[in-house]
């Protein structure tokens, strides 16, 4: 599909979500030509009515320097106020944070806190803070109990579809079986923990207690859109839940490299149980698919829960 065909009619009556992660805002021009680009091409898909929000899935800056806050708000607002005007709505990353609480990061970035929901026509986001925990030379990303507790707590409220968002993916989701060439969800400081020990058998309960838990959305892991995993469904027991991931616009891949795409995904949720992505190359303007052996070739992915 090329940039100058629309996306089909039916398309219009779903929520429409542009998916996008780790844009990594920081003073290096390179980094900043990058994501530079995407505000041209959102433009454009949102001049023809696909998009009903953006939604950018952590690490908004590189190290949540003040600088760095600045240009992720002129890179946000020239994101909501291209063509026909759309919002945006993110959540913290790890880069967030730098010796910062999720709410001093929320308030630096200018979220409208660490923990919050958001409607989007029939569907509500539930937006996720992080906590950060030092192990060795590495981390974990927690879901803190704080988070959990509104999670469990906006989940009951509602009968709405949610959308959970939170920075990084859940366990055996993106990138099972390619730790060469990318950063997995098999790994420990990629994976979503709600046990700083290591774990998410707490998340995964209140996930599956709730059947309009529908969605698990994340970024973190910069990954191609070829990579395993990246938009899939997980088996809560209770109901299956879809787990997508945004890819990344620093870069993709385990290095940065001059020639990484620049992917954003456009999720269109159709109905409580059914969802389709599409994926978008925002450097060429066009619609793409992935090369891997899985949805190798479709530009449409169809997830049912």
């Amino acid at each position: 599909m090329s940039r100058l065909q629309p996306v089909p009619a039916y398309l219009a009556s779903a929520v429409n979500l542009h998916l996008v992660s780790d844009v990594h805002c920081q003073e290096d021009s390179w980094a900043r030509a990058r994501i530079g680009k995407v505000l041209d091409d959102a433009d454009r898909m949102v001049g023809r009515h696909t998009i009903d929000a953006h939604l950018v899935m952590g690490d908004l800056t590189n190290t949540a320097l003040p600088a760095e806050a600045s240009l992720w708000a002129a890179w946000r607002d020239g994101l909501a106020s291209g063509g026909a005007q759309r919002p945006v709505h993110a959540v913290l990353g790890n880069h967030d944070l730098n010796q910062l609480t999720p709410d001093q990061a929320a308030a630096l970035l200018g979220l409208p806190a660490a923990n919050y929901i958001q409607d989007v026509g029939e569907v509500r986001l539930i937006a996720l803070a992080l906590t950060v925990l030092p192990i060795g030379n590495s981390a974990r990303m927690v879901v803190p109990p704080e988070a959990l507790a509104f999670l469990d707590a906006q989940l009951g409220a509602t009968t709405r579809p949610c959308l959970v968002l939170f920075h990084a993916p859940l366990a055996e989701t993106v990138g099972v079986g390619d730790l060469a060439t990318s950063f997995t969800s098999e790994e420990d400081w990629v994976k979503a923990h709600s046990d700083p020990a290591g774990g998410d058998g707490v998340l995964r309960q209140i996930l599956a207690a709730h059947p309009n838990a529908v969605a698990w959305i994340s970024g973190h892991t910069h990954s191609p859109i070829s990579t395993p995993g990246l938009v899939t469904t997980v088996d809560l027991g209770s109901h299956l839940i879809a787990a997508v991931n945004a890819s990344g616009l620093w870069y993709t891949g385990r290095s940065i490299e001059a020639h990484d795409p620049l992917c954003g995904l456009l999720l269109s949720v159709l109905d409580e149980h059914t969802f389709e992505v599409r994926f978008r190359d925002h450097g060429a303007g066009v619609w793409t698919a992935p090369t891997g052996a899985e949805n190798a070739g479709r530009k449409v992915v169809t997830l049912t829960v």
